[in-house]
């Protein structure tokens, strides 16, 4: 004689269900919740102190140590500031217009979140400017060790112009050569003094950032992204490197805080849990019918 099992009531599979979407939600959201950040803070960063130089210094956050980017001159040429986006501190350049300063640390706490398409976020302030000699007096570079390589992820900063036009910019490979795409700072900010926060999501295997944004006080702009993949030119593939430069010419003073990179699974990935998980539970159900 054959035994039937009753088969589960619609409101118990209903019930299950509820709980399978909940379980894939909470599980994508733990996924795309991975993320390194750090806000330049002493002790809970690393081994900042206010007002001192923080070449030799690990930021524990990120992983890395930061170096001068040019031994011969300048060292020591990035400062802690308490002029922070939040918190108490900000990494500061002052460039006096004699050379070009920089340093970067590599950010070894990053390297498993750049294998897949993730986010990446940096606020910037640029508190003066003397008179400008050349465009790009600030310059952020994310992925090659060597600045100025072209093997890199992220390329971006600020450009007050020869001519006085000050904008926001980023650089991207346009299949040949680097071009620029700006956004006015009076679009932006006030003027100078302000922070605004660049933040950009990067596909590493479409080679091509997917959104890039600028927000300050006046809102949140996104920068047209036509004709421009990433600041890579295919050779090399990107580190994980950060580098924060002036210009060789220029008189300015910039403050960098609230560096962050974070993990985005793939759509496909959290409708694979999803589907996987249902399929089981259907599967469950036919079994005990």
């Amino acid at each position: 004689m054959k035994t039937t099992i009753p088969s589960l009531p619609a409101k118990s599979l209903w019930k299950r269900l509820a709980l399978v979407s909940t379980a894939c939600c909470l599980l994508a959201g733990s996924l795309s919740a991975a993320t390194i950040s750090s806000g330049f803070e002493p002790t809970t960063n690393g081994n900042y102190t206010a007002g001192g130089d923080v070449i030799g210094k690990q930021d524990t956050s990120l992983g890395g140590t930061w170096t001068s980017i040019w031994t011969t001159p300048p060292t020591g040429v990035i400062f802690s500031s308490p002029t922070g986006q939040a918190g108490s501190t900000a990494l500061r350049i002052a460039s006096d217009g004699t050379s070009a300063r920089g340093a970067n640390l590599q950010v070894a706490n990053a390297a498993s979140l750049l294998t897949s398409t993730f986010s990446f976020s940096l606020a910037m302030n640029v508190q003066s400017l003397g008179t400008p000699t050349s465009g790009q007096q600030v310059q952020v570079q994310f992925g090659a060790q060597t600045f100025g390589n072209n093997s890199s992820w992220l390329k971006f900063g600020y450009d007050g112009g020869a001519s006085g036009n000050q904008n926001y910019y980023i650089q991207g490979w346009n299949g040949s050569s680097l071009t620029s795409k700006y956004i006015s700072t009076s679009s932006v900010t006030a003027g100078l003094g302000e922070w605004v926060t660049f933040n950009f999501t990067v596909d590493p295997f479409s080679h091509t950032y997917t959104s890039a944004t600028i927000t300050g006080s006046k809102g949140t702009l996104a920068f047209d992204l036509t004709g421009l993949q990433m600041a890579w030119d295919g050779t090399t593939t990107p580190s994980n490197y950060l580098s924060l430069v002036t210009g060789g010419g220029d008189v300015v003073t910039v403050d960098f805080d609230n560096v962050s990179i974070s993990s985005i699974p793939e759509p496909a990935v959290a409708g694979l849990l999803m589907g996987g998980l249902l399929f089981g539970l259907v599967r469950r159900r036919r079994h005990l019918a």
